[in-house]
C-alpha cells in the first residue's frame, strides 16, 4: 500500500489539497516593503529554488523524479535547511500538479471543438489524450497525411468541414465559441475503475493481430493505403507500443464530471447551455478521458444544440 501511495512522488492527500487550492483560489504572494537581511538558510533556499526552476520542466513531466531527488538529499542538509525545505517542496509539488489535473483533457476537448479547419482538428485532437497515447496519435496522423488515400479525399474533407463551419456561423455567429466548464465532480468507485481498466486491456490485446504480419502483409497494406512499406511498419510499431501501454496501465483514480457546455455567438439572443457527464481517469499518472463516455456526451451536447453534424466533421 505504501509503495502505491508514493508511486508518483505525491500522496493522494497532497494532490487533493493542491487541486482544491487551484480550483478555489489563486495563490498570492506579497513582497514585504523592506525585506529582512538574508540568512544562510535563505541563501540555500534561494539557490535551491533557482536549481528547481532550471529543472522545472523535467519535474513537471515526471513527478516521480521529485521523490527520487528528495530521498537523495543528505541528512545534514535536511537538518541545516529545516523548515525552509518543507516550503520549497510544497512549491515544487504545486508546480508538478498544475500542468496535469482532471480538467486538462476537458480543456483540450474544448480547444478541438473550436477548430475552424480539418488541419486544426488534427493538430489539436491528440492533446485530448494528455500524454497517454498522445505521441503515438501524432505519429499516426502524420503518416495518414502522407497516404494517397488522404491526398485523394483531402479536398472533399476540407470542403465538407468548411460547409459545416459556414452553417454554424450563419446560425450562431461568425465568432462563435464553445466553452466547457467543470461544475461538479464525483469520485468513481472500484467497479468503474475496473471496467475502464478492462477497456484498456482489450485495446492492449489488439496488438496480437499484428504479430503474424510478414513482408507480404506490409506490402499489401502499403499498396492499399498508398504509403511506403517503411511507413506501414512504423505505424504498426506505434500501434503496438500504445497497445502495450494500455495492457500494463494502472488506473489510479477516477471522477464522474459534470461539464457545463455553452455556445455563444452574435446571432444568438442568449447562450445555448446544457450539462453533460464525462468520466475521467488517472492512468499511470496522467488524467485521460473515457473516450466512450466522451463520444456519448459530445453527441448529446451537439445534438442538443442542433449541431450533431459538427461531431461527424470533427471525427
Amino acid at each position: 500500500m505504501e509503495n502505491e501511495i508514493y508511486e508518483n512522488g505525491v500522496t493522494p492527500e497532497m494532490e487533493e489539497v493542491v487541486e482544491t487550492v487551484v480550483e478555489e483560489q489563486p495563490v498570492m504572494y506579497a513582497q514585504p516593503e523592506e525585506a529582512p537581511k538574508a540568512t544562510a538558510t535563505d541563501n540555500v533556499i534561494t539557490a535551491t529554488l533557482k536549481m528547481a526552476a532550471d529543472k522545472g520542466k523535467e519535474l513537471i513531466e515526471n513527478p516521480k523524479t521529485i521523490w527520487e531527488k528528495i530521498k537523495a538529499v543528505p541528512a545534514k542538509i535536511w537538518m541545516f535547511v529545516g523548515g525552509g525545505v518543507a516550503a520549497l517542496l510544497a512549491i515544487i509539488v504545486v508546480l508538478s500538479l498544475l500542468g496535469n489535473t482532471y480538467k486538462t483533457p476537458i480543456k483540450a476537448v474544448e480547444k478541438t471543438l473550436n477548430s475552424k479547419s480539418v488541419n486544426q482538428v488534427l493538430n489539436r485532437a491528440p492533446a485530448i489524450l494528455n500524454g497517454f497515447g498522445e505521441d503515438e496519435a501524432k505519429v499516426l496522423i502524420n503518416i495518414a497525411k502522407k497516404s494517397d488515400q488522404y491526398k485523394d479525399y483531402k479536398d472533399d474533407i476540407d470542403e465538407g468541414f468548411e460547409s459545416l463551419i459556414e452553417g454554424l456561423e450563419e446560425n450562431v455567429g461568425k465568432n462563435y465559441k464553445i466553452k466547457l466548464k467543470v461544475t461538479d465532480k464525483e469520485k468513481l468507485g472500484k467497479d468503474e475503475k475496473k471496467a475502464f481498466r478492462e477497456q484498456l486491456r482489450s485495446i492492449g490485446n489488439m496488438a496480437e493481430q499484428f504479430d503474424e504480419m510478414d513482408n507480404d502483409d506490409y506490402a499489401d497494406m502499403a499498396d492499399e493505403l498508398g504509403i511506403s512499406k517503411a511507413q506501414v511498419k512504423k505505424a504498426v510499431k506505434t500501434v503496438k507500443s500504445f497497445c502495450k501501454d494500455c495492457k500494463s496501465a494502472k488506473v489510479q483514480k477516477g471522477y464522474k464530471l459534470t461539464v457545463e457546455a455553452k455556445v455563444t455567438g452574435k446571432e444568438l439572443d442568449e447562450p445555448m447551455e446544457m450539462e453533460i457527464p464525462v468520466n475521467v481517469y488517472k492512468v499511470d499518472g496522467r488524467w485521460v478521458i473515457d473516450v466512450f463516455s466522451l463520444a456519448q456526451s459530445a453527441m448529446g451536447m451537439l445534438g442538443g444544440f442542433g449541431m450533431s453534424n459538427l461531431l461527424g466533421g470533427l471525427l
